[in-house]
C-alpha cells in the first residue's frame, strides 16, 4: 500500500508508471501505487534497471514471480535512497544503492530488503550497476556456497 503523507512531501506523488506483462512477450505501462517501505526496507528512486534471463522469460511467460511479490519484472535495480523504514540505520535518503529483488525494477520506485542492498562502486554509472546484481549473486552463490571457499 502507499505510505503516509510524509511520501507525497519527499517524492511529489503516491502513484507510479511501471510496465507489466500484458501478454506473452508484451509489456503494457500500468499506474501503479508506490510501495512504502516496511520495518526493515528501503525504498528506491530506480535511476537503472538491468535485465536478466528471468525478466525476459516473465515476460515471454516461461517464469512465474514469487509468490507475494509484484507483477511488475525487474529483479536488479540501481537508484537512491527515497525513504528508509523503521530500524533501518545503515541507509539514509540520497544514499546511491544497488540490490536484487523479488520484482518491481521496471517502474520508477521499488522497495528492498535494507540488508540486501550494496553501494555503488565508486566510479560506476547507474547503467553499470544496475547489472551487478544478479551476477554478483550467480558469482557469489557458485564460489561460496557450491565452491565451499
Amino acid at each position: 500500500s502507499c505510505g503516509p503523507s510524509r511520501m507525497v512531501k519527499s517524492i511529489g506523488k503516491r502513484s507510479q508508471q511501471a510496465w507489466t506483462v500484458s501478454g506473452p512477450g508484451k509489456l503494457s505501462q500500468t499506474e501503479h501505487l508506490i510501495p512504502w517501505p516496511q520495518p526493515g526496507e528501503i525504498l528506491i528512486r530506480i535511476r537503472a534497471v538491468g535485465i536478466s534471463g528471468s525478466d525476459l522469460a516473465q515476460v515471454d511467460a516461461r517464469f512465474v514471480a514469487p509468490a507475494g511479490s509484484t507483477d511488475i519484472p525487474g529483479l536488479e535495480v540501481a537508484g537512491e535512497v527515497a525513504a528508509v523504514g523503521k530500524g533501518v540505520s545503515d541507509w539514509a535518503e540520497g544514499d546511491r544503492l544497488c540490490c536484487l529483488i523479488t520484482g518491481g525494477g521496471f517502474a520508477f520506485f521499488c522497495v528492498c530488503p535494507a540488508e540486501l542492498c550494496l553501494p555503488i562502486p565508486t566510479g560506476f554509472s547507474w547503467e553499470m550497476t544496475a547489472a551487478l546484481p544478479v551476477g554478483l549473486s550467480a558469482a557469489w552463490s557458485c564460489l561460496f556456497e557450491l565452491g565451499n571457499l
